[in-house]
């Protein structure tokens, strides 16, 4: 059809009205002006891939897709919302929301809501709830991986609709290398090719040992071109001292350098599989308990059994059986006083950084408290599933790379978190997420014919090489980010929130401290780890409420980029 996407939705709302976003599919934030009932209408798409903010005062009603297009409307303050910013550190800077943002007077539309704008004050609804989704019910696996293979081909093919270069994540893994290989096969039908990007760094011979194996082999297959990334101490700069409140992007520097290199070849458009993970490609947590709770005790022991044979962990059998079933049906106050170390990582709240001034560490205290996110595996695959939608990290990924992939030209598009397969996702019976021993049976499944036999099986996947170049990059930062950071705040400025000579006190002591190197991820943080830690939570916050000091940063880092790059 040559019906544009703007006139396919205005029909939809002359057709059913409000009730308009329950009949679309794909990704959407839109407004619609109803002339004759003196309204604004509004809607987002069920996982937000397109972001929308806005602010609402008795005057006016401004909105835009990126959170810095209300900044810039006239007379828009720019307070901060204590309450969010409080969650954030307690949650260890980690604290996605559905409607609040850093500011208090601009707020989000959530993911598959609806609002109504008019003189009575504006109304919001879901159109979209997931908990209410009927059962997926089909005859055999062959048929269930028949669906959603079916659903896959549209999906791609319905986000490759560009007149520019696509490009596509490419890891290795099953659901990056499905996207990138169905649309690469649909570009082709019309003579045209897909760049992949990997986020490990390249390789260094022609048989890398590592997941750079299954991305050249891959490649060579489907005669895709790979960029594999890069990433450099003053990206990471760059990234880890951004104004957060203006400059969103998830916070991956390698996807900082994706997107140059894509930008660099006039791609507009970059595929992901982010979200398999959660939903169609999702690894069966929590069915194991919810087998012991029903009964299927036969069951959960012949699964076990056959995993343990596809892993070769045998021997430790007892002790998966335990952690995966028995685990999860037992309150948190047990493993709180008894067994700290299966609880989740961040599971207790982290303290409030301590370089802000007592009046701002009071004010912050004191906030409201808005719900905590912390969660470990339960009973049900649904349960599980459902747990990681509300959760929220899905959509503030895609909303930061929404954010610094439009100021580049690109927009980023998640054929795995189409409507249509999370519908099916949420909707199947929990065995189709682990079965004859495999996690992700179904997609395994599914994918014959689309991924070689030791991609679509490989048992785990690991990524030693991408880990390595992010602990290489991790030591460079402790060591190297303190230096530029004292060189900043020992500039003479006013200051709003911290406290400057406590601060400067605490990144001289990090920096008479020599980083520890041989610190891994999982281990407790060091004390100047810890420090640094505070110093940058706070110097976070002052830059997005002191634009002389984010100006000063930006000069900073890019005399650090231009030292490098000489």
């Amino acid at each position: 059809s040559s019906m544009s996407d703007s006139q396919l939705i205005l029909r939809t709302y002359q057709e059913w009205g409000p009730d308009c976003p329950k009949h679309l599919l794909g990704d959407f934030a839109f407004t619609i002006w109803d002339h004759r009932k003196r309204r604004l209408f509004c809607a987002r798409d069920i996982l937000g891939v397109r972001p929308f903010y806005f602010h609402f005062d008795s005057h006016q009603f401004i909105f835009a897709s990126d959170l810095c297009g209300v900044l810039a409307a006239p007379g828009i303050s720019h307070e901060l919302d204590l309450a969010y910013v409080s969650a954030h550190f307690r949650h260890a800077g980690n604290y996605p929301h559905d409607t609040h943002t850093w500011y208090s007077r601009i707020k989000k539309l959530a993911r598959g809501h609806s609002m109504i704008v008019d003189t009575a004050g504006i109304r919001t609804w879901a159109y979209w709830n997931p908990e209410d989704l009927p059962e997926v019910r089909c005859k055999s696996d062959g048929e269930y991986a028949e669906m959603l293979r079916d659903l896959l081909d549209k999906s791609v093919r319905a986000r490759i609709r560009s007149a520019y270069p696509v490009g596509a994540h490419l890891s290795g893994g099953l659901d990056s290398s499905s996207v990138a290989v169905l649309a690469t096969r649909m570009l082709r039908e019309r003579g045209e090719g897909l760049t992949g990007f990997s986020w490990a760094p390249p390789p260094t011979s022609d048989a890398p040992q590592d997941e750079r194996a299954m991305v050249e082999q891959l490649c060579h297959i489907e005669n895709i071109p790979v960029h594999y990334t890069q990433a450099s101490f003053s990206d990471n700069a760059v990234n880890r001292l951004r104004n957060l409140g203006k400059r969103r992007d998830a916070g991956f520097v390698h996807e900082l350098v994706v997107r140059r290199t894509a930008a660099s070849q006039g791609i507009r458009g970059i595929l992901s599989g982010w979200g398999g993970d959660e939903l169609i490609a999702f690894n069966g947590r929590g069915y194991f308990a919810d087998l012991l709770c029903r009964g299927r005790w036969l069951r959960l022991w012949r699964e076990s059994r056959m995993r343990s044979g596809i892993h070769g962990d045998g021997g430790a059998l007892w002790k998966w059986i335990v952690s995966r079933a028995v685990f999860p049906l037992l309150p948190d106050w047990i493993f709180e006083r008894f067994y700290r170390k299966a609880l989740p990582a961040f599971w207790d709240e982290s303290p409030l950084p301590d370089v802000f001034v007592s009046v701002f560490r009071a004010q912050l205290s004191s906030a409201d408290s808005l719900p905590r996110k912390r969660g470990r595996e339960r009973a049900g695959v649904r349960t599980e599933q459902l747990g990681l939608l509300a959760h929220g990290h899905l959509t503030e990924r895609i909303e930061g790379w929404a954010a610094a992939g439009g100021r580049m030209g690109i927009t980023y598009a998640y054929p795995l978190l189409d409507r249509r397969i999370v519908e099916l996702a949420l909707g199947l019976p929990p065995e189709m997420f682990f079965k004859n021993g495999w996690k992700r049976f179904l997609f395994r499944y599914a994918l014959e014919g689309i991924l070689p036999n030791d991609v679509r099986w490989e048992k785990s996947k690991k990524e030693p090489a991408l880990n390595d170049d992010r602990d290489r990059i991790r030591d460079e930062t402790q060591t190297n980010l303190p230096k530029i950071v004292d060189q900043v705040l020992n500039q003479p400025r006013d200051y709003h929130f911290l406290d400057i000579e406590h601060t400067r006190r605490k990144i001289a002591d990090v920096l008479a401290t020599e980083h520890n190197a041989n610190w891994t991820p999982g281990e407790e943080p060091t004390t100047r780890m810890r420090d640094h830690f505070s110093v940058l939570g706070g110097l976070l916050v002052e830059i997005m409420a002191n634009p002389e000091l984010d100006c000063d940063i930006r000069e900073h880092l890019e005399a650090v980029r231009s030292k490098v790059v000489g």
